[in-house]
């Protein structure tokens, strides 16, 4: 579901309250791997994120508390200093959780120290980089616990007050899902507010079940140096649908809907939107100037391009010209890069 077109977004939340015992487990277990347990939670929402995306890089947003040093006096004001870090995740698929979380942290610090600059900002000039109104990163992790030692922490102000957690949902506008961490009277708190109309039935739901599975693993220190899949039991993994194949080619299927719907936007890019008439007649346009290279039918045709528009047309006008696509990364060392099309025989490769 597209999010323009949810008039009235409805908030569900989800919450889980570890003990106190189980939440000193896990803060020990993080002062021994010389991580912060904000970093381990956020590590651990980032290995669900991943499996269920089937993305290992994506964006965060995480609220944080900047108080800057502009005033002598700034220390005695009361008010409102959250300001917002976007936190760029990339997770090592073969890398043990423990690895990863380490990474996820140096990450984390090195944004900080530029934390001057809002991801505020930073979305506000993507969006005029991209020529869009508005640019979102709608998954949120936002934590409230102290990672100074207990002893120089600032007080709890919930348990200053004696308050007792009643209930509470985060409403934020272009937010899509909002995980909030709280520490009350020794426990740990948890919640995820998510608009799940956005998503398939069901999946907000799998992915809160295979996060606690995760969380309930990582109790024992010996998971810390797991991989991701041992981790997560595999009946909490996402199983997708069972439904008939298709022995359609997929160069075939694109133009079952390009035949159907030529005016349509088949691809939005940053520089560029190509309609899917636009996008057949270039990428046939391609494939022609492919035969006449001397490509033949399965043939191997290495694509080293960044992800974007020139990247679809190049993956189709090969499957036109009876090719396969042979997709590398650009950012790959020279050497690298050689020794692979070498590997793969691929005389020709699309930049």
């Amino acid at each position: 579901t597209q999010p323009e077109s949810i008039s009235q977004p409805h908030f569900t939340r989800r919450d889980r309250e570890l003990s106190a015992s189980q939440w000193s487990r896990l803060k020990e277990l993080a002062r021994q791997f010389a991580v912060t347990p904000s970093v381990m939670l956020l590590t651990a929402f980032s290995e669900v994120l991943a499996l269920w995306s089937r993305q290992p890089r994506f964006t965060l947003s995480l609220p944080l508390f900047n108080r800057m040093p502009l005033h002598p006096d700034v220390d005695e004001i009361i008010g409102d200093f959250t300001s917002l870090v976007l936190l760029e995740v990339s997770l090592d698929g073969a890398a043990s959780f423990i690895d990863k979380a380490r990474a996820v942290q140096a990450r984390l610090w090195q944004d900080i120290d530029h934390s001057v600059v809002s991801g505020v900002r930073v979305l506000r000039e993507l969006s005029q980089a991209r020529g869009v109104q508005q640019t979102a990163m709608p998954i949120v992790f936002n934590s409230t616990l102290s990672e100074a030692a207990p002893e120089l922490a600032e007080f709890n102000l919930a348990d200053a007050l004696n308050a007792e957690h009643m209930h509470s949902i985060t409403q934020t506008p272009q937010v899509w899902l909002d995980h909030t961490l709280l520490e009350l009277e020794g426990r740990l708190l948890f919640n995820w507010d998510s608009i799940d109309e956005l998503f398939p039935q069901g999946l907000i739901e799998q992915m809160f079940v295979a996060y606690n599975a995760l969380l309930d693993r990582l109790l024992d220190a010996d998971a810390w140096n797991a991989g991701t899949v041992d981790l997560i039991p595999r009946a909490r993994l996402p199983v997708p649908e069972a439904s008939p194949v298709d022995s359609a080619l997929m160069h075939e299927l694109f133009d079952r809907q390009a035949l159907a719907a030529p005016d349509a936007l088949a691809v939005i890019g940053t520089q560029r939107q190509l309609s899917y008439r636009q996008l057949r007649t270039e990428a046939r346009q391609l494939a022609a100037l492919l035969q006449r290279r001397g490509v033949v039918p399965n043939q191997l045709v290495a694509v080293v391009m960044e992800r974007g528009w020139e990247q679809v047309v190049a993956t189709l006008a090969i499957q036109y010209a009876g090719g396969a696509y042979l997709p590398l990364d650009p950012a790959l060392p020279t050497q690298r890069l050689e020794h692979i099309l070498q590997r793969a025989e691929a005389s020709l490769a699309l930049t």
